[in-house]
């Protein structure tokens, strides 16, 4: 009896273990990809809210389903606002940014996981390793990693610019940056100075305490 107690506890351990895996992706996913910025929220009960852009009230709402390790979405509401999508962009959330592979509780684009858009940067400076960015055209968030273990970290819209720059280390899969100084800016694509390295992908976590959610940003390689 005592034999069988103890083979239960340990499975209803192990089966919540696995639960929590399941469900550590529900939360926000932020893309910037081709001229927008991708808020995917991943909801409870199946469901998800797609915000496009940084400032409009641009919205789609949906479900989802999940086969193995790919997350589809599988139904569209467009939200009716004054600021309504394009048909042109209706057709690139249904086509372009509707399945995502699952990865230690991150979410890849499928149709990007190959995508390295063109860096002139990378054709003059033979000392950067790997840059990533996010950006829409307007806003954008760059990350250099050099070869001598220094970083510089750029942000900026079409009003104004920032940078930062430090020493950054890898420990297998993870990037830490140490900046010079504590700057807040790092805030903006990791709270904690860690990002993850995932296929064409630099991820950072963001925790909102205020809101009491938790961001994923992805930087794509460049």
């Amino acid at each position: 009896m005592i034999r069988i107690l103890i083979i239960l506890v340990f499975f209803v351990q192990g089966f919540l273990v696995d639960l929590k895996s399941q469900s550590d992706f529900q939360n926000r996913h932020i893309y910037g990809l081709i001229t927008d910025y991708y808020y995917l929220d991943i909801l409870p009960d199946s469901h998800y809210s797609l915000k496009v852009g940084m400032y409009l009230d641009r919205c789609v709402n949906g479900d989802y389903k999940m086969n193995g390790d790919t997350l589809e979405l599988i139904s569209f509401d467009f939200i009716e606002t004054e600021y309504n999508l394009s048909k042109n962009k209706k057709a690139f959330v249904k086509k372009r940014l509707s399945r995502f592979v699952i990865k230690d509780s991150l979410l890849i684009p499928i149709a990007y996981r190959d995508l390295k858009p063109n860096s002139r940067t990378m054709q003059k400076d033979s000392t950067i390793i790997k840059e990533y960015m996010q950006n829409d055209g307007h806003v954008h968030f760059k990350l250099t990693l050099r070869a001598d273990s220094t970083f510089r970290y750029r942000t900026g819209s079409d009003m104004d610019r920032h940078s930062t720059k430090g020493r950054w280390k890898q420990n297998n899969n993870m990037i830490q940056l140490i900046p010079d100084d504590s700057d807040n800016l790092l805030h903006w694509i990791c709270t904690d100075y860690q990002l993850t390295m995932i296929e064409n992908y630099l991820v950072g976590k963001n925790v909102d305490e205020n809101d009491n959610i938790v961001e994923y940003r992805y930087l794509i390689e460049l």
